[in-house]
């Protein structure tokens, strides 16, 4: 039988990727999205992606589901690292679907 392991190094991926794409192609979120300045962008996609990394840590902790990751100061390095891979997650997306020049 197939068996689905979700770590949360999967867990952020998918939700990474996902900010990325809801973004681009929802058309509610891509126009309030657009309409911020490049600065505002980058500092919202990252309190994004901050947010969707403390969740899985912190759910973990409180045992709202299991994550595998320790609530130790080790545990919390690891999800400062899953931040980092969260990021270059996004952007990989971002680049990858971004539509063209809008005019």
């Amino acid at each position: 039988m197939f068996e689905l392991n979700l770590n949360p190094e999967l867990v952020v991926g998918i939700l990474s990727g996902l900010l990325a794409f809801v973004f681009e192609y929802i058309p509610v979120a891509s126009k309030w999205f657009d309409g911020l300045e490049e600065v505002q962008k980058k500092q919202f996609m990252l309190a994004s992606l901050f947010a969707v990394v403390a969740v899985v840590f912190a759910g973990g902790c409180y045992g709202l589901f299991v994550t595998q990751l320790a609530c130790t100061i080790a545990g919390g390095v690891q999800a400062f690292q899953l931040l980092f891979a969260a990021v270059a997650i996004n952007q990989g997306v971002h680049r990858l679907i971004k539509k063209s020049a809008r005019g």
